[in-house]
């Protein structure tokens, strides 16, 4: 049977956005679109760091895809009692 064999590691999640917002600063650039990324200092948490990175990949993909030009995408990461909290808007 198929299926994905997470490796589970303390990611530092700022970093991973970090690489997010640089991988994809070409086309932000070309539509004039802001990126803010609003999270806590030294967000840490267990997961599988390549699943994660695919995730936030493709749903930064999808807002700029779907963003008008000019405006801004917003990621917002708060930890609240142990529970990670992300929330991504867009055509801000």
């Amino acid at each position: 049977m198929w299926g994905i064999d997470p490796a589970y590691d303390l990611v530092d999640l700022g970093k991973l956005l970090s690489k997010a917002e640089k991988y994809h600063e070409l086309r932000l650039k070309q539509q004039d679109l802001h990126l803010i990324i609003d999270l806590d200092q030294n967000t840490f948490f267990y997961t599988d760091e390549e699943i994660v990175s695919i995730a936030l990949n493709n749903i930064l993909s999808n807002a700029i895809k779907f963003s008008p030009k000019e405006t801004t995408i917003r990621i917002m990461v708060k930890i609240i009692d142990k529970t990670l909290i992300l929330k991504i808007t867009d055509q801000e």
